[in-house]
Formats: C-alpha cells, structure tokens, sequence
C-alpha cells in the first residue's frame, strides 16, 4: 500500500465525530454532499479517499474549516481566514479552475 500525506483515519473519525455533534445520519450527509452513504461509511472508516470537490462539499457541510478536517487545525473559519483554503484557491486558479460554491 502507498503511504498516503494525510492520515485518513483521522480525517474519518473527524467526520464521524462532526456529523455525530449535528445529529446527522450518513445517508443525510450523504445526500447534502452527493455521494453515497456507503461512500460516506468509509471515509469515517478511513478506507477510501474523498476527492477535493468532495471534501469541500464535506466542510461546508459539517461547517468546519477544509483545514481541521484534514490537518486537524483550526475548526472554523471564514473564506479567505482558511489557510487551506488559501492554498486551494491558489491551486485551483492556477489550474485555470474556479471555485465551486
């Protein structure tokens, strides 16, 4: 198996956690972020990988900063304030990409 940069098992207890504190099912998130809840049930268990899109749709879901649900850093945060978010915007525009809502 690869070794992986970021610790997907911690991204997917981050998300459990999170969606547990909203009172919210996997299928109810499932449907918010457009996947299955089958996909959701393994990224909580660590066994897949969401894709950028994905996890953007996942923060904004669990209104939580894209940083603490991959680093684990600052749990909420606004736009621009989101060093992640910074570092994904510049990457995205300088793929000629823009930023989906």
């Amino acid at each position: 198996m690869m070794d992986r940069f970021a610790d997907m098992d911690l991204i997917g207890k981050r998300v459990r956690d999170r969606r547990s504190e909203l009172g919210m099912t996997q299928s109810e998130l499932a449907a918010r972020i457009k996947v299955s809840a089958s996909f959701v049930g393994h990224i909580e268990r660590g066994e897949k990988i969401a894709s950028l899109d994905t996890m953007m749709r996942l923060s904004k879901a669990l209104e939580v900063s894209m940083d603490w649900l991959v680093w684990g850093g600052q749990r909420r945060c606004e736009g621009e304030e989101c060093p992640l978010f910074r570092e994904l915007s510049t990457l995205l525009s300088a793929y000629g990409l823009d930023r989906r809502e």
